[in-house]
């Protein structure tokens, strides 16, 4: 157990949280979740009713060997609203290449959610800390 602890390294996503959500439906705001997807995996927080303005802070952990090159996988970011009865809607989203974040240092920043196709405007905007961890 402890050496393979020992050759892992694990790629730390913390979901802090969003402003500016737009809301999706006539009534009320959305009710925002996030699902991460790295090298085919995801992770998902659970979601927060009502906010324009959630809050998360949540860790969301992505193991890996530790010979792994991470120097070419991109972060997909995406936003949904949760919706009960039919199909969540989406709402934003954001790509990220890895490379830039495998110092080692915990790098916080804030990032302009885009529209399916890539548009940009109004889809809010998401605070997110990565940090590699080897």
């Amino acid at each position: 157990k402890i050496n393979q602890e020992m050759s892992q390294k694990v790629f730390k996503v913390k979901v802090c949280k969003a402003k500016n959500i737009p809301k999706m439906d006539i009534i009320g705001h959305a009710d925002p979740y996030v699902i991460l997807i790295l090298d085919g995996r995801s992770r998902r927080t659970e979601f927060v009713k009502n906010d324009a303005h959630p809050v998360w802070n949540m860790v969301l952990d992505f193991d890996f060997p530790v010979q792994q090159s991470l120097e070419d996988l991109v972060l997909e970011v995406n936003v949904y609203d949760h919706d009960i009865g039919k199909k969540d809607d989406f709402i934003g989203k954001l790509t990220l290449p890895v490379k830039k974040y495998l110092s080692g240092e915990t790098h916080s920043e804030w990032f302009d959610l885009v529209g399916e196709n890539g548009t940009t405007g109004s889809f809010g905007s998401i605070l997110l800390e990565l940090t590699l961890m080897k």
